[in-house]
Parts: C-alpha cells; structure tokens; sequence
C-alpha cells in the first residue's frame, strides 16, 4: 500500500467514524495538525484532499475545506475556479469559500 492510499485510508476512516450529526469541517483541526505531523508535510493529505474536492460527499467537502495550514491551490485564479462552483453547489460552504479566498488575498497582498 503507498503512502497516498494509507493517508487516503485514514482520513475516509476519520469522516466515518465522526460522529452523526457533526460536519465534516469539524476535522479541520485534526487535519490541520496532520499536516505538520506526517513526513510527508501534507502532500498526500492535501491530494486526498484535492480528490474530495471533486467529489459528491459533502461531509468530505466541508472536511477538506477546512484544512487552514495549507492553500489546496497553487494560485488564487485556481482557487476560485475550484471552489467557487462548490458554494454554488452547496450554498452552506459559500462563507467558507470566501473565507479561504479573503485569507489567500490577505497573505498574498
């Protein structure tokens, strides 16, 4: 099993086993932490992440937008071409998609 599949594996066992009723944002701080923990410093976190980002769970949605300590996009054009279409899809991720936006335009000027 390589690393992204163990990485994929853990964190798909941390979403269902979260509690009924929680978002799934309330991992953001679990996997916050994960990104400075793991050799790696995120990467395979932050593909698992960009993976759920395509995807058709919410809860995963909302898990993976919660990560802070990393921009999952390179570029701000990138972010708002990726996460936009999700605050038109899910209304309730809106505040957080301008909030990852306003805190790209706060460290990039």
């Amino acid at each position: 099993m390589s690393s992204l599949d163990e990485m994929r594996t853990a964190m798909d066992v941390l979403v269902r086993r979260l509690a009924p009723g929680l978002p799934g944002s309330d991992l953001g701080e679990v996997f916050d932490h994960l990104v400075w923990l793991t050799d790696d410093n995120g990467v395979d976190l932050t593909t698992v992440c960009l993976e759920w980002l395509r995807g058709d769970d919410l809860r995963r949605v909302q898990a993976a937008l919660s990560v802070s300590e990393v921009f999952l996009f390179h570029t701000r054009s990138e972010l708002a071409d990726n996460l936009l279409p999700l605050a038109e899809r899910w209304p309730e991720l809106a505040g957080r998609v301008r909030g990852i936006l306003a805190a790209w335009d706060d460290q990039h000027g």
